[in-house]
């Protein structure tokens, strides 16, 4: 039982030891604004896109699949990313500077898209 809470503790803890100092947080800039386009601008946009789809020509899901899809569709790019990436030493670092700055950056952005959509 207490495992499960374990992990969270553990992700952040690999998150805060592959960042190590806040110089340099965002890494390679291309690379983060290609992961904040893809997931804050690409990623609700398809998912408003199956939305209308499905509302107006096919009704096979009720609204409160919408906004399910819609709200995991907003959410901040995922921790184990970059436990994914210290595995395959696939740049950890930049992995836990993009993490760290999509989770600051949903912190306003959620609250937002919430009010304009629901």
């Amino acid at each position: 039982d207490n495992l499960r809470g374990a992990y969270s503790i553990l992700g952040m803890m690999i998150i805060g030891m592959s960042i190590l100092s806040f110089r340099g947080l965002a890494g390679n800039p291309v690379f983060t604004g290609l992961a904040f386009f893809g997931k804050f601008v690409v990623w609700p946009l398809l998912a408003l896109a199956f939305w209308w789809l499905d509302a107006n020509w096919f009704g096979i899901y009720d609204r409160a699949v919408y906004q399910a899809i819609f709200l995991i569709s907003i959410t901040p790019i995922a921790a184990n990313t970059v436990v994914i990436a210290t595995l395959l030493d696939a740049s950890p670092r930049q992995a836990a500077g993009t993490t760290l700055l999509s989770t600051l950056f949903a912190l306003g952005f959620i609250p937002v898209m919430i009010a304009l959509v629901f």
